[in-house]
């Protein structure tokens, strides 16, 4: 029996990569809010791109399912951000530990795939 599975693309894998790297950095702003409302949106960005860069690789559904609720948990931060109301620094650090938590296993996932 043989499975069709996505291989190693080199594109998902650096697109995973920032969003890891700058989810990690982010944590460091987040007691500055206007600055976080922007590198949340820019987040936001990278987290639509993956996924539909990521729908474009042929047998890849397994790993688009793991990148759409990546996105769905960076839009859930880019949406609070987009409000006015004030947000704890440790809300901001909290979800940005959860997202960098998540891109580091998907990362891992993308870079154990057949080359």
């Amino acid at each position: 029996m043989s499975y069709n599975v996505a291989t190693f693309d080199g594109g998902e894998y650096d697109r995973i990569t920032n969003i890891r790297v700058d989810s990690m950095l982010d944590q460091f702003e987040c007691s500055d809010p206007a600055k976080m409302r922007d590198l949340v949106k820019e987040l936001n960005k990278e987290g639509v791109g993956l996924v539909v860069y990521s729908q474009g690789i042929p047998n890849n559904a397994d790993t688009v399912k793991m990148e759409s609720d990546l996105n769905h948990i960076i839009g859930e931060l880019n949406a609070r951000y987009s409000k006015d109301e004030a947000i704890s620094p440790a809300y901001c650090t909290d979800k940005l530990q959860i997202i960098e938590r998540a891109a580091t296993t998907i990362q891992r996932v993308v870079g154990y795939k057949p080359h």
